[in-house]
């Protein structure tokens, strides 16, 4: 932290999305999420995985994070794949299960900034919803374009019902 109480970090902005290039930039999110995490002291991750294929690649990189996958609906998912998830105690939300409240215009005003803007605070807050994730901690935010992730953020987790609470701390990165 400097003199004027501010400090200098690092922000990654893609020239494509992940749905452009998926393996790359996901991975590349990946990287740079855990990296962040590690200098933060932050241990738990909440990560957007419509089908499975995000979560299969974090649980080789963040094995040893708390982590939560948020999909959209269940029958996207390799059957095998969640049955491994639920011997390793890994949950997985599908949204389209849950009920949880996030104003409209504030979901239109991230996007403006790019879908997995969007979709971070919202899977923070499904989670802290569900008791996934401490509330009120910062915890690091993953979601994508389409295919892949290639948007990250450290926030303060919140439910829903607080919306109000929930702060975006950093953007550590996003597509241009």
């Amino acid at each position: 932290m400097g003199a004027l109480g501010m400090q200098v970090v690092q922000v990654t902005y893609f020239n494509r999305t992940s749905d452009e290039d998926p393996e790359v930039i996901t991975a590349e999110t990946l990287r740079l999420s855990r990296r962040r995490g590690d200098e933060l002291g932050i241990t738990h991750f909440v990560i957007a995985s419509s089908t499975g294929i995000v979560a299969k690649k974090a649980l080789n990189m963040l094995a040893d994070r708390s982590l939560v996958f948020v999909g959209e609906a269940r029958d996207w998912y390799d059957q095998d794949f969640l049955e491994e998830l639920k011997r390793r105690d890994i949950p997985v939300i599908f949204c389209r299960e849950v009920k949880y409240s996030y104003p409209s215009d504030v979901q239109s005003a991230f996007r403006c900034m790019s879908e997995g803007v969007k979709v971070c605070p919202e899977i923070v807050m499904i989670a802290a919803d569900k008791d996934l994730i401490p509330g009120g901690k910062e915890v690091i935010a993953l979601a994508g374009t389409g295919s892949g992730a290639d948007t990250s953020m450290v926030v303060v987790s919140a439910k829903s019902k607080d919306f109000k609470e929930l702060k975006i701390r950093e953007l550590i990165c996003k597509p241009r």
